[in-house]
């Protein structure tokens, strides 16, 4: 089955999405899948080919519910504390996700999507991490965390850790990548 894309054709043309069951067109596709197909979008996501983060909501839907709640929790200062009570813990949030994915993980289209975001965002990640780096060396008075490695070469690893502020498999890595 050819995986559909993230947005369905058609969705938000004129602030609607189409129902690919019935296709009649809503602003958000949730209640009336339940309603009228007595589906769960899950459900339906994968019955469609649909990545598990497909959207079912037509746009400015999603901004108008954002803005009211935004405005909610300006105008009452206990609900974000309601809020948080009510959110699952984080391992049972991090359970749905990988549920959700399950169906679509394995789709030569989603492994190949999420490849070229990672091409695109790993050498960001590199660079905050060496900058981070860095920066823990400077505090500790080097110049950089190459330089710090080079100064504290004659010293064991955890020592030179401590000095630096970093851990132990750390400066080994460095010293490797040094030689």
């Amino acid at each position: 089955m050819a995986i559909r894309s993230r947005r369905p054709a058609g969705a938000d043309a004129d602030g609607l999405v189409t129902c690919l069951i019935c296709d009649r067109r809503f602003r958000s596709l949730g209640p009336h899948l339940y309603r009228a197909h007595q589906i769960s979008a899950a459900d339906y996501r994968a019955e469609h080919g649909l990545p598990a983060g497909a959207i079912l909501m037509a746009t400015a839907t999603r901004q108008a519910l954002s803005d009211a709640r935004q405005q909610a929790m300006q105008e009452d200062a206990d609900l974000v504390g309601r809020m948080r009570a009510a959110t699952p813990s984080s391992e049972e949030l991090a359970r749905r996700s990988a549920e959700a994915r399950a169906g679509t993980d394995g789709l030569a289209q989603v492994r190949a999507a999420r490849r070229r975001g990672a091409q695109t965002t790993q050498p960001f990640t590199v660079q905050a991490r060496r900058d981070l780096m860095d920066a823990t060396a400077r505090a500790a008075g080097y110049t950089s965390m190459r330089d710090a490695i080079e100064e504290t070469r004659a010293l064991p690893s955890r020592e030179a850790a401590t000095r630096i502020g970093v851990g132990a498999s750390t400066v080994k890595r460095w010293r490797r990548k040094l030689k």
